[in-house]
C-alpha cells in the first residue's frame, strides 16, 4: 500500500511538470528567417520575422552603419558608419526628444571630411581636429596648416584663451583682479585681458609692443615711460642684434631723424656718440673735462687776382666772397676781424683748396688774433699750415696741431699767404675749433 502511495506522488510530479513545461513552449513566438549575414546581429521587422540588423560584431568589435568596419581597425572597439554616422550624447535630465531641441539637448561626434567635430543642437559645430592634431573651438574652423602640427585656434566673436589661477577651486561670484587671464584678438592685434583690470597688455601686428602699466626691472625698480621713472634705464647692454652694433655699456645712436627729450634733466655718465647733426636752441656750458665747442669758418669762392695775401669771408672779413681783401687793408671792421664771444682755446685748423679754373693750388694758412680787449694788438698764432705746391690739375690741404688761447671780445683772423712768385691761385676754405 505504501508502494502504491509513492508512485502515484511521482505520476502526479511528472504530470504538473508536463504541463508547465507545455506552458512555456505555448508562450514563445515562432518566427521564419531565410537565413543571416555573419557578424551580423539580427532584429525583428514584423512580428514573426527576423533580418539582418545595422548592427555587426566581429571579434568584439561593434559597428552601427552601412557597412562594418575592419575589426583590426577598432579591435574591442565601437564605429559607426555611413553618411549620417555620428556619436551623440542626450541632455540626461530629458524624458523624452523634444520638438524643437534647445542649445546642448544633444552633443554629436561625426566625421564629415576627414576630421572630427563636435556638434551641439541649434549652435552647431563647436570644435573641430584634423588629420595633423590641429585643432579649432569655435564656429567656424581654421584651414590646415600642413606645416603646423598639434595647433590650437579659437573662432566667432567672443574667442578667447583663458588661464585661471590654478589656487582656485571654483569659480568665484565676483572674480578678483588676476583670477583670469586671456588672450583675445578683437581687431587684428593680440590683447591679454585680466579680471577686473581689463586689457594690460596688446601686441600689434607689425611687432609693437603697448604696455598698460609699468616696466619693474630685477633690482625692484619701476619705470612707467621711457624719459622718467623712479629709476631711469642706468645701462644697455647691446651686440649684433641693433641696428649699427655697439658695445655696453655705450652706446651708440645713428639718428636718421628729430630726438625729441622732455624738459626733464638728463645726466649721461658715459660716452655719448651722434652720428648725425646736433641742433640745440639755447646755450652749450660745460663744467666738465669735456668743453663745448664752436666751429669758426670762412671761405672765399674765386681765384686771387693780383695779391700777395687775403682773408677768408667770415673769418677776418665780412664784407668780399672774393680772395682779394689784403690783411693790412681791411676797411669794414674797426678793428678787424671776427668777434668771438667765448673765452677758449683756438685748436684744430683744417683748412681745404681745390684747383679751380686751372688757376692751380698752394699758400699757407695763418691764424691771427686781434686782442681787442686787452692791448688791441694784431698777432700772428703758432696755428698754421702749407697748402699743396703750386701746380696744375691738383687739389690740396693741409691741418695744424698747435693751439692758442682767446678772451671773449677778441676777434679772429685767417690769413692765405700766396706761394712766392704766384699771382693768383684757386678759392681756399678753413674752419678752426674753438673749445670753451
Amino acid at each position: 500500500m505504501e508502494i502504491r502511495k509513492k508512485l502515484i506522488v511521482k505520476l502526479a510530479g511528472c504530470l504538473v511538470g508536463g504541463v508547465l513545461i507545455a506552458a512555456h513552449a505555448a508562450a514563445q513566438t515562432t518566427v521564419t528567417t531565410t537565413g543571416g549575414t555573419v557578424n551580423s546581429v539580427p532584429k525583428f521587422n514584423g512580428s514573426s520575422n527576423i533580418i539582418n540588423s545595422a548592427i555587426t560584431e566581429n571579434q568584439g568589435s561593434v559597428t552601427i552603419g552601412s557597412f562594418a568596419a575592419p575589426s583590426s581597425s577598432t579591435p574591442g572597439g565601437f564605429a559607426v558608419t555611413g553618411t549620417g554616422a555620428a556619436l551623440g550624447f542626450l541632455r540626461r535630465t530629458l524624458s523624452s526628444w523634444p520638438a524643437n531641441p534647445a542649445a546642448g539637448d544633444i552633443f554629436a561626434w561625426y566625421n564629415p571630411d576627414g576630421t572630427a567635430r563636435l556638434f551641439s543642437s541649434q549652435t552647431g559645430d563647436l570644435l573641430t581636429i584634423t588629420s595633423n592634431a590641429n585643432a579649432t573651438i569655435g564656429p567656424f574652423s581654421v584651414p590646415p596648416d600642413p606645416g603646423l602640427t598639434g595647433g590650437l585656434s579659437i573662432t566667432g566673436t567672443d574667442a578667447g584663451l583663458g588661464f585661471v589661477r590654478r589656487t582656485l577651486a571654483s569659480w568665484p561670484s565676483t572674480p578678483a583682479a588676476g583670477d583670469l587671464f586671456a588672450w583675445y584678438n578683437p581687431d587684428g592685434s593680440a590683447h591679454l585681458f585680466a579680471s577686473q583690470n581689463g586689457d594690460v597688455l596688446k601686441v600689434l601686428n607689425n611687432g609693437e609692443l603697448d604696455l598698460v602699466g609699468a616696466l619693474r626691472f630685477p633690482d625692484g625698480s619701476v619705470q612707467s615711460t621711457a624719459a622718467s621713472g623712479s629709476v631711469g634705464i642706468t645701462r644697455i647692454d647691446v651686440g649684433p642684434g641693433l641696428t649699427g652694433g655697439g658695445v655696453g655699456p655705450n652706446v651708440d645712436l645713428g639718428l636718421n631723424g628729430t630726438v625729441a627729450r622732455t624738459n626733464i634733466a638728463q645726466t649721461f655718465t658715459g660716452n655719448q656718440f651722434i652720428n648725425g647733426n646736433l641742433v640745440v636752441s639755447g646755450t652749450i656750458s660745460s663744467n666738465g673735462t669735456i668743453p663745448a665747442t664752436q666751429i669758426l669758418a670762412g671761405s672765399c669762392n674765386t681765384n686771387s687776382v693780383n695779391v700777395t695775401n687775403f682773408v677768408l669771408k667770415g673769418l677776418g672779413q665780412d664784407s668780399s666772397d672774393s680772395c682779394s681783401e689784403q690783411l693790412g687793408t681791411i676797411t669794414q671792421d674797426n678793428p678787424a676781424g671776427t668777434l668771438v664771444t667765448h673765452t677758449g682755446t683756438l685748436s684744430n685748423l683744417i683748412a681745404r683748396q681745390g684747383n679751380f679754373n686751372s688757376a692751380g693750388v698752394g699758400g699757407t694758412v695763418i691764424v691771427w688774433i686781434n686782442h681787442f680787449t686787452t692791448t688791441g694788438v694784431l698777432s700772428q698764432t703758432s696755428i698754421q699750415c702749407s697748402l699743396g705746391a703750386l701746380s696744375q690739375g691738383t687739389n690740396a690741404d693741409c691741418t695744424s696741431p698747435n693751439t692758442a688761447s682767446i678772451t671773449a671780445g677778441d676777434k679772429i683772423l685767417v690769413e692765405v699767404v700766396l706761394p712766392p712768385g704766384a699771382g693768383t691761385i684757386s678759392p681756399v676754405a678753413a674752419e678752426v675749433t674753438l673749445s670753451f
